[in-house]
């Protein structure tokens, strides 16, 4: 069971975390280290936590095998941690 508090815990210091990676984005664009951090350029702060498991295997659910389909990413960045385990595919648009 996933606890609310814990889980806003984490979410808090993802967003920093967020935060702080679009500073190295600006920098590294030559741009103001706040310049992502306007209400402008990415409006009010729209934050998910959602807690995926690739584990390698296809959707399944007549077979109780349930994962996340082909989908985007939405918003300014998207933080991955990964491992060995294959799962996760990034589709390249040409």
């Amino acid at each position: 069971m996933i606890h609310v508090e814990a889980t806003c815990f984490h979410e808090n210091h993802f967003r920093e975390v967020a935060k702080s990676v679009g500073r190295l984005v600006a920098l590294a664009l030559d741009l103001d280290i706040h310049f992502f951090d306007k209400p402008e350029m990415i409006g009010e702060a729209i934050a998910a936590l959602r807690l995926l498991h690739y584990d390698g295997q296809v959707s399944d659910p007549a077979n109780g095998i349930f994962g996340a389909g082909a989908h985007s990413d939405f918003g300014f960045i998207t933080l991955l941690a990964t491992d060995d385990v294959a799962g996760l595919q990034v589709r390249v648009l040409l």
